[in-house]
């Protein structure tokens, strides 16, 4: 863990061996080496970088809540505006039994959605009604 949260402190944007290192750690066995590995990536890899953001993206199938916030909370700082396969995996992640993953997606919609979004501004209201208050 601590590696990890060094070269996220040293390593330059964009340097595609750091930022291979961390993709590398996102598959690691320990829940918190994934999470810091996370959000390592966002100060390593480039805004837009297509192989950070779909192994974010996949990192949301995994089971570990922590894991899934986390990459809810990089997807923010990785991706586009408007990047599909984002928006599609936090549209997801809307849709989640866990009240502390929807609020983390509806946080990472509310950045990622391109200004003037209908279909985000329409889920964002919706979720106005949420049961949790945390989410609204």
């Amino acid at each position: 863990k601590a590696a990890l949260a060094a070269i996220a402190a040293v390593g330059r944007k964009g340097d595609g061996v750091v930022v291979c290192a961390a993709l590398s750690s996102l598959k690691d066995s320990e829940e918190q080496v994934c999470v810091i590995a996370m959000l390592a990536l966002c100060d390593v890899a480039c805004r837009g970088d297509g192989l950070a953001v779909l192994a974010v993206v996949e990192s949301m199938r995994r089971p570990s809540l922590p894991i899934r916030v986390a990459a809810l909370s990089s997807l923010s700082g990785l991706a586009n505006h408007g990047d599909t396969s984002a928006l599609s995996a936090i549209r997801l992640a809307l849709q989640d039994r866990d009240a502390r993953l929807r609020q983390a997606a509806t946080l990472s919609l509310g950045l990622l959605a391109r200004k003037g979004d209908v279909t985000a501004t329409s889920e964002i209201l919706a979720l106005l009604r949420d049961s949790d208050a945390d989410v609204r």
